[in-house]
């Protein structure tokens, strides 16, 4: 190529000594053949759509912001927990889920034997939902980090089709290791969001207002809840092309996740293919096991890494993932509005007495226990 700025706005590029300033777009793209100038659109287009995917991420990890909220109003349609959230003590919200409560097991559950009463067991229930919901969109967001390890090697494009290759290096090193580890994890983070979030709904569609006499641990906990294709309570959940009526990317997601995690690698080399086409090197890529149309593998009794249609699994992964996401975020979208319509708040002269008696109780328990309210120590 005789330079690598010939799309560039300000034609200020110096790459490969070439200066291009002072010609027009048509005359710098004159300096590049046909094959150059595919590459170059390749290259712009594989960028895009990553941006686009990207972008695609930090957008269902904002939906999932304002799902807070609306949980919280779901839960609490009876008090204004703004109004008393900040005297809560701090063991209630941190002690068991943050490395900044140094209090033990045993004194965690003698205070919650202290504050044992129905709306404190609902506050430390949401705390532990919350946690729940923090570790979705960490793992929705993690997946942005994985995609980037995967493109600073991989590109998004190949433009030969494997016929046209002449010879083929195969990669088998701490970068292949890498690059392997970061696929592989971006379907494992997937499949855990998936898991999380169906946690999410399922205390959600179980929450009752007066199952809080006494604490319990979470009801997805005890009934070990994880992901499947099925009806957690909220029948618009299993609508098309949501989470919970599976779409095929959704069940790609899974198979490759449970081939990882259960059955062993999915390439068993982990090797990045180099070919070369007139002697020169193009697209690198790993390849990436047949899947049919429902996103199962493709499975011959216990075979099932079958590869004859040679996809490449780095051209692959873009819209595979924006598909997971933009399939997430119309499930939390849905749930949303479903939450929204079962959120029926108590006129709010009663929400006020409700409150005021909540937080004359914190006060009670603080004066009675003759602690003074102290965030470092945690009561």
């Amino acid at each position: 190529m005789k330079a690598d700025c010939a799309n560039c706005p300000s034609h200020a590029c110096y790459t490969k000594g070439t200066n291009c300033t002072g010609y027009s777009d048509q005359e710098i793209l004159d300096a590049y053949n046909e094959e150059e100038r595919e590459i170059m659109q390749a290259k712009v287009n594989a960028d895009s759509k990553l941006h686009h995917v990207y972008d695609g991420i930090v957008a269902l990890e904002e939906g999932i912001v304002s799902l807070y909220d609306v949980i919280e109003d779901y839960f609490f349609q009876d008090v204004d927990l703004h109004m008393f959230k900040s005297m809560l003590p701090f063991w209630m919200v941190n002690a068991g889920q943050s490395p900044e409560s140094a209090i033990d097991k045993e004194t965690y559950e003698k205070l919650r034997i202290v504050y044992n009463d129905p709306l404190s067991n609902r506050v430390i229930h949401w705390v532990d939902v919350q946690a729940v919901l923090t570790a979705f969109r960490d793992r929705v967001l993690s997946v942005n980090n994985y995609l980037m390890d995967i493109f600073q090697y991989l590109p998004a494009y190949c433009l030969y089709n494997d016929d046209e290759y002449e010879s083929c290096n195969r990669g088998l090193d701490d970068t292949s290791d890498r690059v392997y580890t970061a696929i592989n994890n971006v379907f494992v983070s997937l499949c855990s969001s998936f898991d999380l979030f169906t946690k999410i709904v399922f205390e959600c569609s179980h929450y009752n207002i007066n199952n809080f006499t006494e604490y319990t641990k979470l009801k997805s906990r005890k009934e070990n809840i994880l992901y499947k294709k099925g009806n957690y309570g909220y029948d618009d959940l299993k609508s098309e092309s949501l989470l919970y009526s599976e779409p095929p990317c959704i069940r790609t997601a899974c198979s490759f996740r449970d081939e990882f995690i259960h059955n062993g690698a999915w390439d068993y080399r982990c090797a990045i293919y180099y070919p070369f086409i007139d002697g020169n090197p193009v697209e690198p890529f790993m390849v990436m096991p047949d899947i049919d149309d429902l996103g199962h593998l493709v499975t011959s009794g216990s075979r099932n890494k079958f590869y004859a249609k040679s996809n490449k699994i780095n051209v692959f992964l873009p819209g595979f993932v924006e598909e997971v996401t933009n399939v997430l975020s119309r499930t939390v979208t849905s749930l949303k509005d479903v939450l929204r319509k079962g959120t029926t708040p108590l006129p709010q002269f009663n929400r006020d007495k409700n409150t005021t008696d909540y937080i004359e109780l914190l006060l009670a328990r603080m004066r009675n226990l003759d602690i003074k309210y102290d965030h470092k120590k945690g009561t």
